[in-house]
């Protein structure tokens, strides 16, 4: 735009797809219709006195001696990206311009386009996310956990730009349209229950008569995230919807209040659900995988316990595209509780609900498994293409307990596989075996005598040794290590972690450096979603 009020270029807010040239006057030209947005574009204007203005766009001469409006004595600022009101501005990134005081020859003008290549130009990539569940989701979101993720996963790709789609219930109304509401299970399997064949409340409606999950539909859920989606009612553009590049599922509340006898079942609403939502986008399951959390803490143990299975199962088998985007969630306090950082304790607090600065971390964590997958789905942006070093980050989002050595029947040695850490740092109320438990006989279907750990100890990079409240009176292949055991809250801080945040991470990949020292961080050690059977052989 120059200063005087006349805009030279404009590409309309629509999408911007239009690009013309001295919009408003009677000199007016539509360069093209065909812009497409997220590119890297260059643009070369030219005039000629007594001929008029030609335009290049990405080497390409679309117009030719259009008549200039502008004066010959025209001296005034020109503005860049805007068009000099308040809120004037473009959604873009802007590189470099260059003009000079006459008309380039054409031989110049082919110099000039050639020297474009210093810049990739093209399809710029953004990166979004889909966000359902319940209550914890939309904390989650609340805490910037989401737009965390979407972040780090973009910083892995080096996308143009990174964002999270989703709706609380109450936010569109007649109709209905959300992603996430407070206190809705994926079925009416799930309590609160409803009588069979109703669905108040759910995504998916049980029709009460034994079937299989994969011929259920969707239910009043399901129809405000169709209505949010889809259609004339939809709130996301499907030029927009094109940069989903996952759902995410921080979701496990309600349906961890099943019995585990209904891991089956539940492992079948899972994939029901899921491509039903697919099915929204068009897309097959490589195209579009889920992201998933371990269980949180929250109401039953044996509910938990199948949830944090089911998702391990289904994770196992790569046809469900299923991802763990963090492995710990019992590190975590009650939402809004008094806590102790000197000591790791809490008091209080909302019990049902994940605190926002940990739902904050657990993004940050994610986004190491999210930005990985991502590039190994060939996401990446075309500035630079980038390749996965081989060592040196989060693969796992943590070390992973191994193998569990039965000292004595009160001493355990557990061996620590590590991530992107090379040693063990066991803070605070970890010491005093905070979330580890054996399993004295029984099942997690029908649990046996919990014992839990009083004490915790670095034994070298690779071992931890584990004190127990009691002794262990059942064989080895009868008792089984948890960490944590069903609803057992850790608490923030607690967790036994590795030392990645001193380590140096490899070359021109330093997320902390490029995204805040937040990003340098210590990784937990990773829930177990089945639990370990102890072992009389040490390794």
């Amino acid at each position: 735009m120059i200063g005087n009020g006349l805009t030279l270029l404009q590409a309309d807010s629509s999408e911007g797809s239009t690009l013309t040239l001295f919009p408003g006057t009677s000199a007016q030209t539509i360069v093209t219709s065909a812009l497409a947005r997220r590119h890297s574009h260059a643009i070369i204007l030219r005039n000629t006195p007594g001929q008029g203005v030609d335009v290049w766009l990405d080497g390409e001469q679309l117009a030719s001696a259009v008549p200039n409006p502008l004066p010959a004595n025209a001296l005034a600022q020109t503005l860049l990206l805007h068009d000099g009101t308040i809120q004037g501005s473009a959604q873009c990134w802007f590189h470099e311009a260059a003009c000079w005081e006459r008309a380039l020859e054409g031989d110049e003008i082919s110099i000039l386009i050639a020297a474009q290549g210093r810049w990739v130009l093209g399809t710029r990539k953004g990166l979004n996310l889909l966000v359902m569940g319940q209550s914890n989701a939309a904390w989650f979101i609340n805490s910037g956990g989401a737009l965390a993720l979407a972040q780090g996963a973009a910083w892995y790709l080096g996308a143009a730009a990174y964002g999270y789609t989703a709706a609380i219930s109450g936010t569109y109304l007649s109709p209905d349209r959300y992603s996430v509401i407070a206190g809705h299970p994926i079925s009416n399997s799930s309590p609160p229950a409803f009588p069979p064949g109703i669905a108040n409340g759910t995504f998916l409606t049980n029709p009460g008569d034994g079937s299989d999950p994969t011929g259920w539909s969707g239910g009043p859920d399901f129809a405000a995230l169709t209505n949010y989606l889809t259609g004339n009612t939809a709130v996301v553009s499907e030029i927009d919807q094109t940069d989903i590049a996952f759902l995410v599922w921080p979701w496990s509340e309600q349906d961890s209040t099943m019995p585990y006898t209904s891991k089956e079942l539940y492992k079948g609403s899972v994939l029901r659900l899921l491509s039903l939502s697919r099915e929204l986008f068009g897309r097959t399951e490589m195209m579009l995988p889920m992201l998933a959390w371990s269980a949180i803490p929250y109401a039953g143990d044996t509910g938990i316990q199948m949830v944090r299975e089911s998702i391990a199962d289904l994770a196992a088998d790569p046809a469900n595209y299923i991802h763990f985007f963090v492995k710990q969630t019992a590190d975590s306090n009650p939402l809004n509780s008094d806590y102790d950082a000197t000591n790791g304790s809490f008091l209080g607090g909302d019990p049902n609900h994940r605190d926002q600065i940990d739902l904050l971390r657990y993004g940050r964590i994610g986004a190491h498994a999210a930005g990985q997958l991502a590039v190994k789905m060939g996401l990446s942006d075309t500035i630079p293409a980038h390749q996965l070093p081989f060592t040196g980050l989060p693969m796992q989002g943590g070390p992973r307990i191994s193998h569990v050595f039965r000292a004595t029947d009160t001493e355990l040695i557990l061996t620590i596989s590590h991530d992107s850490g090379n040693d063990l740092i066991v803070p605070l109320q970890a010491m005093n075996g905070a979330g580890f438990a054996v399993m004295d006989g029984g099942s997690v279907a029908e649990p046996g005598k919990i014992i839990s750990g009083i004490k915790s100890e670095r034994v070298d990079a690779t071992h931890i040794s584990i004190t127990l409240a009691e002794a262990i009176i059942s064989p080895s292949s009868s008792a089984v290590l948890f960490y944590p055991y069903g609803s057992t809250q850790i608490g923030r801080g607690d967790a036994v972690t590795d030392n990645a945040s001193v380590l140096s991470p490899p070359l021109n990949w330093n997320i902390g450096q490029d995204l805040g020292s937040a990003w340098s961080m210590n990784f937990p050690l990773q829930a177990t979603c089945y639990p370990i059977v102890l072992s009389d052989t040490p390794i």
